[in-house]
């Protein structure tokens, strides 16, 4: 095998990073190309407030999201009806109906959405100033476990403050025993729109403060926390920024708001480094195998990844080793590996341990490979998840090369 060095770059990924706004005439290839791996799709269903959505307002939905998947991205999703204070929303029946037509699109697209924002009530769909007074909890409630009931069972719905995560899933904290059991508390995640704006984030914080900031902490380790900033303030410094979303363990931030933020952190230079620390950032920090083996043995290894970046990968995917000589290829599940739970701050070890074929022998390349878990993007390699270490990434097949061993027949 050989010696692994950290990557220092920024390195792009699926499901974590700077956020790009994405409507109907954005540019899903452009933005791939500049090293954004997601994108937020905000869909406005205004027209639509007091009747059901047509075949074409549903299309266009279909086609957007199309889009986004052809050019190797994951959306962040949300629907809303009023875009200002003020505008009106629906009635709750109407966005149940709503939610209920979406249905087959969102399944279908599922694979290529990171997470749903729950949306649909209020300004901007972020739970407030609603002109049908649904910001209250038997609404949250209902919009969430429709979306919920509504989508894979392994994806995530967020809401825009702790105190109502609570009140669409309980107040019991989450757990690493509860984490991904499929319960409402574990597919609920969090999304700050005025990130760093001041001591409660404009209202996303109740008192006491630090609490509610503790509380969200606990509850990002296991499901997708994001958002935006909204404007300058005394904690927007890029240090205290970093320092805020690594705590929080932040996926992902928009890099279209707020722009005085945004240019502010640009002028620091400390776009990438904020980058770079968003979402899961694995490292191979050290390699146990040997190097020569006899066909028919067994081939053991042990890798010890350490998770550098704020969060953990929050949707599932397979961990596998591949063992490649030519066109020969063989695949090994590792049933018990999970990056879910690769939490920040931590190493992990991953164990490998195959039998070698008698048929095996000369050299052969080994790889880890985690690709999507959706059957429509595991062979599409700009959606395989990549380690942080310099010289190991294939993109043409999107695995993570390990180093070669040699097979001796016996």
């Amino acid at each position: 095998m050989r010696l692994l060095q950290p990557s220092r770059g920024s390195i792009p990924n699926p499901e974590r990073g700077f956020v790009r706004w994405f409507d109907d005439t954005g540019d899903a290839a452009t933005i791939f190309q500049a090293g954004h791996r997601l994108v937020f799709t905000r869909f406005d269903l205004k027209e639509y407030r007091t009747g059901p959505l047509t075949t074409d307002a549903i299309e266009r939905v279909m086609q957007r999201l199309e889009r986004v998947e052809n050019a190797g991205l994951k959306s962040i999703v949300r629907f809303q009806y009023a875009n200002a204070i003020g505008e009106p929303d629906t009635t709750l029946d109407a966005m149940l109906g709503h939610i209920e037509q979406l249905g087959d699109t969102l399944q279908h697209y599922s694979p290529s959405i990171a997470v749903v924002q729950a949306g649909f009530i209020g300004a901007w769909g972020e739970w407030h100033s609603s002109s049908h007074g649904l910001a209250h909890h038997k609404a949250y409630r209902s919009v969430v476990r429709a979306l919920l009931d509504t989508l894979p069972e392994e994806r995530c719905v967020q809401v825009r403050t702790p105190r109502q995560k609570r009140e669409v899933a309980g107040l019991r904290a989450l757990s690493a025993s509860r984490a991904y059991d499929g319960s409402p508390a574990a597919r609920v995640g969090l999304h700050n729109d005025c990130f760093l704006s001041g001591e409660d984030d404009s209202g996303t914080y109740a008192p006491p403060y630090r609490s509610d900031r503790t509380w969200a902490s606990n509850e990002g380790m296991y499901v997708p926390v994001g958002g935006e900033t909204c404007k300058l303030s005394a904690r927007t410094g890029p240090v205290s920024a970093e320092g805020e979303l690594r705590a929080l363990h932040y996926s992902f931030l928009s890099q279209d708001w707020h722009p005085d933020v945004l240019a502010h952190w640009d002028k620091q230079g400390a776009l990438e480094s904020i980058e770079m620390a968003l979402g899961y950032r694995l490292v191979i920090t050290h390699i146990d195998t040997k190097t020569q083996y006899v066909a028919g043995d067994t081939f053991d290894m042990t890798l010890r990844i350490e998770n550098t970046g704020a969060a953990a990968p929050f949707n599932p995917r397979p961990v596998i080793l591949l063992m490649e000589q030519g066109r020969r290829r063989m695949e090994v599940p590792l049933e018990h590996a999970d990056p879910r739970l690769w939490l920040p701050g931590r190493v992990r070890q991953l164990k490998c341990s195959v039998g070698i074929p008698t048929s095996f022998s000369g050299t052969w390349r080994v790889s880890i490979w985690m690709p999507d878990a959706s059957t429509r993007l595991r062979g599409r390699p700009e959606y395989a998840l990549r380690f942080a270490n310099e010289a190991t990434w294939d993109p043409t097949v999107g695995t993570n090369v390990i180093g070669w061993i040699d097979i001796n027949r016996s």
